[in-house]
């Protein structure tokens, strides 16, 4: 796969999060508008590289790169390590979630997350926070709560 994430992270040795999404599909556009958006998760800014991708339309690099995660089902989050040419996926997570959840799986990657909720980063001036950020209690997102993510199997090394 061929973007300028990737190309950055072989670079400086950052992570790339890979955001897979079909916005036609409900739970991905209620993830990527309200959870993604988070003052918390967006925290996360400079500790990695992110890109969005949108798989299984065309045959295409991300595409691809779905088929070799074993990514089968939308929305999923991939944290992947780059060394040289070399992609490794750190953790794998599909289906919806909160901003908690997301927060989870960052950590799991290694990254340096806040605590999840609107105390710990304000919003762009004027604007609000999404629904999504904890506490959710937002009566649309409880297709997010109850979608759950899949994570991967711990290895017990």
């Amino acid at each position: 796969m061929t973007c300028p994430a990737l190309k950055a992270a072989q670079k400086d040795g950052k992570p790339v999060v890979v955001v897979f999404d079909d916005l036609s599909l409900n739970l991905s556009r209620l993830f990527v508008i309200h959870v993604l958006r988070c003052p918390t998760f967006n925290t996360l800014a400079g500790q990695a590289h992110f890109v969005a991708v949108a798989p299984f339309k065309v045959p295409d690099d991300a595409t691809a790169l779905a088929k070799h995660l074993g990514i089968h089902d939308l929305p999923a989050l991939s944290n992947l390590s780059v060394k040289g040419q070399s992609v490794n996926d750190i953790v794998t997570a599909t289906g919806a979630g909160d901003e908690a959840q997301m927060l989870q799986i960052a950590r799991k990657a290694g990254l340096n997350t806040g605590t999840p909720g609107p105390a710990n980063a304000a919003p762009p001036l004027g604007t609000i926070p999404p629904a999504g950020c904890l506490p959710t209690r937002h009566p649309d997102l409880r297709e997010l709560r109850d979608a759950g993510v899949t994570y991967p199997t711990q290895d017990s090394n």
